[in-house]
């Protein structure tokens, strides 16, 4: 696994001139960098964080030994701490029967499900590596991630119906599956398979469900907790696929503890008894650490819901009265549409919710806050802003630490500041000036590993001090209190149905095409969707007249190559893209354009009806 990771290279990065580093100006406080003017917001006892040199197992267990009030909630049943620990135990020693050994990965495409967390935990007790992968990527993008990560054991969910293809012929000893389809009744199983054939994976030679794999190391002698090690990597997680195939983000034990740490030093209000939502996929940095392993961390009761059913935010809040929530900006959009929510609905048990993001409009952030403002709900939102480079988050704002269309301050513990984007000098805060956004945090991520590695980012920088620091690339504007406000997205990234898209990737599967001459990826807004993706064709001559046809094949590549929540909403057929004097697309334009009448461009738009609809849901 060392060997694999591709650690952050200082001798290639750019170098940024801080302000308080500079002698001409380290005590010009109007540099952020000098007078810090969000660590106002907390005691000055918590802007040092104390972070315990433990693994994210010894973490919870210490803090939890005799918490039996807290825990997992999962489909009706408390799993206590004593519970939860017991099954960890079991999992370790069923994975110490299947050959795993310290030093290897393990990995996982699964939902929130308790045997999830089970694996993660008993894999730090062990020093083995959670690799976490999204369950709907394409066949190519599983199987790639597996590779990458010489993964021994895969852990799927019953009607996975791609295990076969991305196993085959990789260094994998067991594809163990977990409860569901396989433990219904045989008659049942027979009926979905008539109304679905998909619906189930083809059986691997040797694979086992999740209670045989458990029951085969009975047996085993429990192997002794690793000690904490700086270079074990606790979890990989995946970006977006910004520019080439999501890359593998390595995250180590000190990660993930020190964002627990710096949340509770920046007034979370964390607490052994109450109670998290969680509805964020545990394959993504935002689900592991921040919705699953910083409230565990404090003893609450994490409920775990299907991240995969947006549309049953509403219910979810309702039936579970939660203290503490995180979420994304679509559940917020269901939520205020809700048909079970109405004037009369109580919501004054919730303390914290969390909106992650990119920065919402103002008026959406306005609306949001008065909604819960109008369920009795005080003081309680805010926007958070990050990025998996820095295990999910660093900064959020709610009362007095956040504006309406603002994403807060950062953690207690990090430093942030605006610079020049072309001299890469800290600009002034406070005075309306528009900068490049710069973090210094103690969650920053180990490295990318293996071919994953995208070494040419320039998200990494470093100060006159070779200190690291971290940028979404974004421009921001810091006012002067220290709150931040997204003005820009530097990337064209944009978010659809809670799913971030990533345009580039998109174009180049339409590429694929030997009829596509050229197109662009755009979002426009769209009141169910967010963003609807639309994508901007050009064809080549001989293919001009048959765009239904290249439409309905581009559909099909679409399918084979990228995950089954990719999402264009609309076709628009165009004669030629226009250019800025710089010879790139002019995207400002084609957004603005839209799927308007240009002229001779044609159009397909999607009827798309329903939320349920466009989430793919079935049933209920």
């Amino acid at each position: 696994m060392k060997n694999k990771v591709v650690f952050i290279d200082k001798e290639k990065l750019k170098t940024i001139k801080v302000a308080a580093l500079d002698p001409e100006k380290q005590f010009d406080r109007q540099y952020a960098s000098v007078s810090k003017p969000y660590n106002k917001h907390y005691k000055k006892e918590n802007l040092v964080p104390d972070i315990p040199e433990k693994t994210i197992y010894e973490m919870i267990r210490d803090n939890n030994q005799n918490n039996e009030i807290g825990g997992i909630f999962y489909e009706g049943n408390h799993i206590s701490f004593t519970k939860l620990f017991e099954e960890i135990d079991e999992t370790a020693k069923a994975l110490q029967a299947a050959g795993v050994k310290q030093g290897d990965t393990i990995a996982a495409a699964l939902t929130s499900i308790p045997e999830a967390i089970y694996l993660l935990y008993a894999a730090s007790r062990m020093g083995v590596t959670f690799a976490s992968i999204d369950p709907r990527d394409s066949v190519k993008e599983i199987r790639q991630k597996l590779s990458d990560a010489d993964a021994k054991l895969f852990f799927i969910g019953d009607g996975f119906t791609k295990a076969q293809e991305a196993t085959e012929g990789l260094n994998i000893k067991q594809t163990i599956f977990t409860s569901g389809f396989r433990s219904l009744p045989q008659e049942v199983q027979e009926q979905l398979i008539m109304a679905n054939p998909e619906m189930v994976a083809t059986p691997i030679p040797g694979d086992i469900d999740f209670e045989s794999f458990i029951q085969k190391g009975k047996k085993e002698i429990l192997p002794e907790p690793v000690t904490y090690n700086p270079e074990h990597v606790a979890a990989m997680v995946y970006t977006g696929a910004s520019t080439s195939n999501g890359k593998g983000v390595m995250l180590n034990d000190y990660s993930f503890n020190a964002l627990g740490i710096c949340q509770k030093n920046s007034d979370f209000p964390w607490a052994p008894g109450k109670t998290f939502l969680n509805v964020l996929p545990q394959f993504i940095a935002y689900g592991v650490c921040n919705a699953l392993h910083v409230p565990l961390m404090y003893g609450e009761t994490v409920i775990l819901a299907n991240p995969l059913r947006i549309d049953k935010f509403d219910e979810y809040l309702v039936t579970y009265k939660p203290e503490h929530v995180f979420c994304s900006p679509i559940h917020l959009r269901f939520l205020k549409n809700s048909q079970i929510v109405d004037e009369n609905t109580d919501f004054s048990h919730l303390e914290m919710v969390a909106s992650g993001g990119a920065g919402m409009p103002i008026d959406e952030d306005t609306e949001n806050r008065e909604f819960f403002e109008k369920h009795g709900a005080y003081d309680v939102y805010g926007q958070g802003y990050g990025l998996t480079e820095v295990n999910a988050a660093f900064c959020y704002g709610r009362g007095s630490k956040n504006k309406d269309g603002h994403i807060g301050i950062p953690f207690a513990g990090n430093d942030a500041s605006i610079f020049d984007p072309d001299t890469l000098e800290e600009l002034p805060y406070g005075k309306n000036l528009r900068g490049i956004l710069m973090v210094k945090t103690p969650t920053v991520m180990m490295g990318y590993f293996g071919a994953s590695a995208y070494r040419n980012s320039e998200i990494f920088v470093k100060d006159q001090e070779e200190n690291i620091w971290v940028s979404p690339e974004d421009t921001v504007e810091m006012d002067e209190d220290g709150i931040l406000q997204i003005i820009d997205r530097r990337s064209r990234g944009f978010n659809c149905l809670g799913m971030n898209v990533y345009p580039s990737t998109i174009e180049n599967v339409l590429a694929k095409h030997k009829g596509v001459y050229e197109s662009t990826i755009v979002g426009l807004p769209h009141p169910v969707l967010d963003m609807a993706p639309i994508a901007n064709v050009v064809l080549r001559p001989e293919y001009r007249g048959h765009e239904e046809e290249v439409m309905e094949e581009l559909e099909r590549i679409i399918g084979e190559e990228l995950p089954d929540y990719t999402l264009i909403y609309a076709y628009n057929f165009r004669d030629n893209l226009p250019y800025t004097t710089r010879g790139k697309p002019n995207y400002t334009q084609i957004a603005a354009e839209g799927i308007e009448d240009l002229g001779s461009n044609k159009v397909f738009v999607k009827k798309i009806q329903t939320p349920k609809e466009i989430l793919g849901v079935k049933g209920n």
